[in-house]
């Protein structure tokens, strides 16, 4: 032992002691020296400066009566030490960790330090081994998990850690810090998953009905008990959401790169919403997936998801939408009532006697019901007194076909529909039910009516149609109207009927689109009218199909993937980003106010069939704490569920290893997950 040290003390722990003394004696040499003449119960320490001058020394116990001692005592001794010290003191910490078979393949890798509380001012400095040398990576801070990336240092399979103390020269104040955990997170980013949402649905356009491809398609996407074309229920999504439209996300098909959403009307009282998704591609070789993410734990997705007049909802609508009309307002309201949702602005002023009574549903939500006497809509819109090529579409449902109804109509205000016979400039436009001398009609009109009755110069479209019963979807597609015009009108995604013309004089028409009626106070429409649009461009016949079948919620396919969160009281997932399967289990560690919980089980779970009991606590205590090991496939999703019920107020923490083994090793790897219930 070191004997040059200023300070030198034997020190000597005693039990219970008998009647006789006990000495404790140092060879000096050449003879014994008394150190303790009697030693007594605890500590009895001395120094021994003079005794300890080289690296040995040697101790006797003596009792003190040893010739005739006749009467034999006990002595407990527990503990003998040498105690060596330098007055000057140095607190020093340099601890390393390791570990030895670290995943170092992962895309993001962080060091994860849980601290609990320090003492004194000291920082305790953090270090990474990396081409021989330590490299600083933090300062840890107290009662808190300090994380730093470290992709830049894991290299292999072994990464060593050092834990420093700030100052150590001279130090001669010690200080403490608690870690709690230090842990190894390493992953990959799942690439078709939208980082931090928990669950979503897939949604499936068959390229079966899309006969070309399309760019900027806005579809519906009707959330409810019976969705889509196979009628799925879609209500999971309220029951996790809620009455919140802003918890939601839609994404392309690579899962994470997002649509822009207009909510035309969130109902969480009866599970249904009408959303309109902008689909930037849709293919017609391949199918088009989109997912519709649900999630109430995430922030309001405003950036992406708004009502009619918000950013995101008129990012829906591109510029070639001139005009977009749900008709889903109170006709009876502050005007305008029937809003637009681009962001042209043309919302469109209810006429006539018009109640809160004619608001009814529709093909697409609500609709308006028109009485035929004095019921429209005036729009602001006047863009088609310009545009060369357009597209009108509108759905609508007729109460009569026995005379004249204007469903749509643009022109000079003095005109009834088929314009003046004598005067060019009367040249007017629209969509009507029935013409003037012809009953059981569906009709579309631009241009004048020519002396004699006839109207060559027009562009006209007639033919049979007397449905009283269903609602019908008409495209009206025109091109060339400032040239040589020509139209086609398709009836519920079929080809109706087409013409052409000659009559390109526009200057007269001084009101812009109006629904329900002409210009003069005549023929308007007896019906129910929903879903108007205007866009600047002709529009294909694929275009066509694909809006009719997305407009009567005839596109999407719904598929489920995840879990809904609203049977448990708490699901997270497990993603396998590795085309090796894994085998994963729970393993409790510690917990605290377990008594308070009558029945909590922990659990794996895979969407299908197969479950996994992992922690089971039965009436306050353990039925068990280590699960079986669970079958984790290459590329695989599963989910920890909680299922729990407490007998009385407070909090509970229940702390487990996920551990996951290596295929074809014993080694695995360990994260914590910790459980509160409240």
């Amino acid at each position: 032992m070191p004997c040059e040290l200023p300070n030198e003390e034997l020190c000597i722990y005693g039990g219970t002691m008998g009647a006789e003394n006990i000495t404790v004696d140092a060879w000096n040499g050449t003879g014994w020296e008394t150190v303790f003449h009697d030693l007594s119960s605890g500590w009895n320490n001395q120094t021994i400066t003079d005794w300890l001058t080289t690296s040995n020394l040697t101790i006797r116990f003596k009792g003190g009566n040893e010739t005739g001692d006749i009467t034999q005592d006990q002595w407990q001794i527990d503990i003998a030490l040498v105690h060596l010290w330098n007055n000057v003191v140095n607190y020093e910490l340099d601890l390393e960790v390791q570990w030895t078979s670290a995943d170092y393949t992962r895309t993001n890798e962080e060091l994860c330090i849980n601290t609990g509380t320090f003492s004194g001012s000291e920082d305790l400095q953090v270090k990474v081994r990396s081409d021989g040398s330590w490299i600083w990576i933090m300062n840890l801070t107290a009662s808190q998990w300090n994380n730093v990336s470290i992709t830049s240092y894991l290299t292999s399979s072994t990464l060593t850690v050092q834990f420093l103390g700030g100052t150590e020269t001279s130090d001669t104040t010690q200080d403490s810090w608690n870690i709690d955990a230090t842990l190894l997170h390493v992953w990959t980013n799942e690439s078709n998953w939208l980082s931090g949402w928990d669950e979503r649905v897939k949604m499936t356009i068959g390229h079966n009905d899309i006969d070309s491809d399309l760019t900027n398609f806005p579809i519906l996407v009707h959330l409810s008990g019976s969705s889509g074309r196979d009628n799925e229920d879609t209500t999971f999504v309220f029951d996790e959401v809620g009455l919140n439209s802003k918890k939601i996300a839609v994404t392309q098909s690579d899962g994470t790169t997002q649509c822009y959403v207009e909510v035309e009307k969130w109902n969480s009282t009866s599970e249904q919403a009408w959303l309109w998704v902008k689909v930037p591609s849709i293919s017609a070789t391949a199918n088009t997936d989109l997912y519709l993410y649900y999630d109430n734990s995430q922030p309001d997705n405003t950036a992406y998801i708004g009502e009619k007049g918000s950013t995101p909802g008129e990012n829906v609508w591109n510029a070639d939408f001139k005009g977009v009309w749900h008709l889903d307002e109170d006709p009876s309201g502050a005007s305008p009532q029937m809003r637009d949702s681009t962001s042209n602005g043309h919302n469109g002023t209810s006429n006539g006697v018009m109640t809160s009574s004619d608001q009814i549903a529709g093909t697409i939500d609500g609709s308006l019901d028109l009485d035929g006497t004095d019921d429209y809509i005036q729009t602001t819109s006047n863009e088609l007194k310009t545009l060369d090529n357009f597209t009108m579409s509108v759905w609508f449902k007729a109460d009569s076909t026995t005379a004249p109804q204007h469903i749509l109509w643009e022109g000079p205000a003095s005109q009834n529909g088929w314009g003046d016979g004598s005067n060019p400039t009367s040249h007017e436009m629209h969509l009507t039910l029935c013409k003037f001398d012809a009953n059981d009609t569906l009709n579309f009109f631009y241009g004048y009516e020519a002396p004699g009755g006839d109207w060559v110069p027009a562009v006209e479209i007639n033919g049979s149609f007397s449905d009283t019963t269903n609602w019908n979807h008409a495209i009206v597609v025109v091109t060339g109207a400032s040239t040589s015009p020509s139209a086609e009108l398709f009836l519920n995604g079929v080809f109706f009927g087409s013409d052409t013309g000659s009559q390109t004089n526009r200057t007269a028409w001084d009101t812009a689109l109006r629904i329900g009626r002409p210009g003069a106070d005549q023929r308007y429409l007896d019906g129910k009218i929903d879903e108007v649009r205007i866009i600047g461009s002709a529009v294909s016949v694929e275009w066509v199909k694909a809006c009719y079948e997305s407009e009567r919620d005839h596109l999407l396919d719904f598929h489920k993937e995840g879990i809904s969160e609203g049977a448990f009281d708490y699901v997270t997932r497990i993603n396998n980003t590795a085309a090796e399967s894994r085998q994963i289990r729970l393993k409790s560690y510690s917990d605290s106010n377990l008594n308070r919980l009558g029945d909590c089980m922990i659990y794996f779970y895979n969407s299908t069939d197969a479950v996994s009991n992992q922690i089971v606590v039965e009436d306050g205590s353990y039925s068990q704490n280590v699960g079986p090991w669970f079958d984790l496939g290459a590329f695989e999703t599963i989910y920890v569920v909680v299922v729990t019920n407490a007998g009385f107020s407070g909090t509970s923490r229940i702390s487990v290893n996920l551990e996951i083994l290596t295929p074809n090793t014993a080694t695995y790897i360990q994260y914590i997950l910790e459980f509160r219930f409240t």
